[in-house]
């Protein structure tokens, strides 16, 4: 990782204990790979529900101060948040939003121009790399090759950097299977942390604590001002910056350190109990369930859950979301996995959630296994969206559970504790290969 030795995490501690003597705090977040996975395709790097909730309840907090800083252009970022009442800065610092004051890079223009000459020849260059795109953004551009294989990705990053090293206007960085294009002498992350900041500053009265996640090299400048404004620099995931004086192993982990952090922060000031994190949490799993009948959940622990889909977004989004309703939730994207995880763990696990739409039947295949070698187990499949005439046919198939994704986290809780107290070891159900 980097060289980065894993910690205990002191700096959820630390920053309590300095809120709680008054100092203000700033929480500021890289997006792609920090709050959510790095996937496919960055269109499908959603901010998963549970997580924009953890953002929305630290934001509340007084003194608190709340950013996402990320490599995608501001209007972008700011409608993948959604959140009003925080900082925002896009195009990797080139703009910046402080609640409202918009700001840009002064020579964006003029950047921009440069880079409208040499976009012609790096599509040329993407034409012989099939599974590359050009993304362009105010004074930036962001070329992707994460499609490509790890041979040709070499020989693409060779040919890419050739054209752009001539360039002495502007500076390349290979920031999570993308080579980031900005201004050589331009705003960065690192002051648009400043800016930050000096904005929170101002509205608050004392300097903030900076606190800066961060996955990649470009978020090398964030990190270097919040050091050197004695804050804390907290790498996620394994390709953080060296400079990273913290180490979590994703956002998955992120997000419930984001939960201890808040829970902190409410305790070190002595807030009221109607100010606690337990009110703030979202209140869906208090709704009735569909069909209109009120539901009492089950105590919120010594929940197991074994997830098998192949697509990390998705798991990382239940996983999170799941957690906060007292799940313990283990990830497989194989059926080997899945198996593997069963064996060490299967004494813990009460429920398998497996994605129907795995190629080969395997999914179909896994829940057959899973029932011959752990029948107490309740077994469920998962689905993108269903027709009819599909969902027909899942039912003569089998007649396990099935819940369709996009899923509501609350509803998912609901109902699988409903099964769970139905029968305290999973009915016998039958299942057709």
């Amino acid at each position: 990782m980097n060289g980065i030795c894993p910690t205990t995490n002191g700096w959820v501690r630390r920053a309590a204990e300095a809120y709680g003597r008054g100092r203000p705090l700033a929480l500021l977040f890289d997006y792609d790979g920090t709050l959510t996975p790095i996937v496919r395709h960055p269109s499908l790097a959603r901010l998963p529900p549970g997580t924009r909730d953890r953002l929305r309840r630290l934001a509340a907090l007084p003194d608190v101060g709340v950013g996402v800083i990320s490599g995608r252009a501001l209007s972008e970022v700011r409608t993948m948040v959604g959140l009003d009442g925080i900082y925002y800065s896009g195009s990797g610092g080139l703009e910046v939003d402080l609640l409202g004051n918009e700001k840009r890079y002064p020579e964006t223009d003029a950047i921009g121009r440069l880079l409208d000459e040499i976009q012609d020849q790096l599509l040329d260059l993407l034409k012989q790399f099939p599974g590359t795109w050009l993304e362009r953004k105010p004074g930036a551009i962001a070329i992707h090759f994460r499609g490509l294989l790890p041979l040709a990705a070499t020989c693409f990053r060779y040919e890419a950097v050739s054209l752009l090293s001539v360039v002495e206007e502007l500076r390349y960085r290979v920031v999570s299977e993308a080579i980031e294009v900005t201004p050589a002498d331009g705003w960065d992350k690192g002051t648009a942390v400043v800016s930050i900041l000096a904005h929170l500053e101002n509205a608050i009265g004392s300097p903030p604590l900076p606190l800066y996640f961060g996955d990649a090299a470009n978020d090398v400048e964030g990190m270097a001002v919040a050091l050197h404004n004695g804050g804390f620099a907290v790498g996620v995931g394994p390709d953080a910056p060296r400079i990273a004086t913290e180490q979590l192993a994703g956002p998955a982990e992120l997000a419930g350190r984001l939960n201890e952090l808040t829970a902190g922060l409410v305790a070190s000031r002595g807030f009221p109990a109607e100010q606690s994190e337990a009110a703030w949490l979202p209140q869906a799993d208090s709704k009735p369930a569909p069909g209109g009948q009120e539901y009492a959940a089950p105590p919120r622990t010594n929940a197991g859950m074994l997830l098998l889909d192949s697509d990390p977004a998705v798991r990382e989004e239940l996983a999170g979301a799941m957690s906060e309703f007292g799940w313990q939730v283990w990830q497989a994207d194989t059926p080997e996995r899945a198996t593997e995880l069963l064996d060490r763990h299967g004494d813990r696990v009460q429920v398998a959630l497996v994605d129907l739409q795995l190629p080969g039947l395997q999914g179909v295949r896994t829940l057959t296994a899973i029932s011959q070698n752990h029948p107490d187990l309740l077994r469920c499949f998962l689905s993108a969206e269903v027709s009819p005439y599909m969902a027909t046919a899942i039912h003569r198939l089998s007649s396990l559970p099935l819940f369709v994704k996009p899923l509501r986290a609350a509803d998912l809780n609901t109902s699988l504790r409903k099964m769970l107290l139905k029968s305290p070891h999973a009915e016998k159900q039958s299942m057709h290969v």
